[in-house]
């Protein structure tokens, strides 16, 4: 479903990511996006220590995201106040949030909010969101891909529909 230059959230999880001081290992890498589609930061869900948040640029490359910043960079969730997770959107298929480690369960709760993973109703067709495709940057989502109840993928573009609509599960109109 990506096209060359695009990466889908599915494929985000298991990466290594090199910074500029150090390798970490990632359970999940999850892009938080805006109404305007653009990513506002990254949490890493890194092995062996609670999420973190990446501001930094990132890039994939292979089978692993470099990144122009620096793990001592790397901040807690818990620095954006939770009313900020209100105007984000994210998509965790698996639903990781749920039982992560490290973080106060307000902000679980605020992130587990922001989950777009479930269904829609477009047009009076029932989808559900089966994936996110980002450019290969992770700087702005690209396409929310769902699937109708014949398993038919359709690709939303920005324009397509409205994230906050999706989220809420009302009617997702453009």
């Amino acid at each position: 479903m990506p096209s060359e230059g695009h990466v889908s959230q599915r494929r985000l999880v298991g990466l290594r990511v090199r910074a500029i001081d150090a390798d970490l290992a990632t359970k999940y890498v999850f892009p938080f996006v805006d109404e305007d589609w653009r990513t506002a930061f990254v949490v890493l869900d890194v092995l062996g220590a609670a999420p973190r948040l990446h501001r930094a640029a990132l890039r994939i490359e292979g089978e692993r995201l470099v990144s122009d910043g620096r793990v001592d960079d790397l901040r807690p969730v818990e620095t954006i106040p939770r009313a900020e997770f209100t105007q984000l959107t994210h998509f965790d298929p698996w639903w990781a949030f749920r039982g992560i480690g490290g973080v106060r369960t307000e902000w679980v709760r605020a992130i587990v909010a922001t989950n777009l993973a479930g269904s829609f109703e477009r047009g009076g067709v029932r989808y559900k969101v089966h994936d996110f495709v980002f450019d290969g940057g992770l700087s702005s989502l690209e396409a929310l891909v769902a699937k109708d109840d014949t398993f038919r993928p359709v690709r939303f573009s920005k324009g397509d529909i409205e994230l906050a609509a999706v989220r809420k599960g009302r009617r997702a109109s453009a």
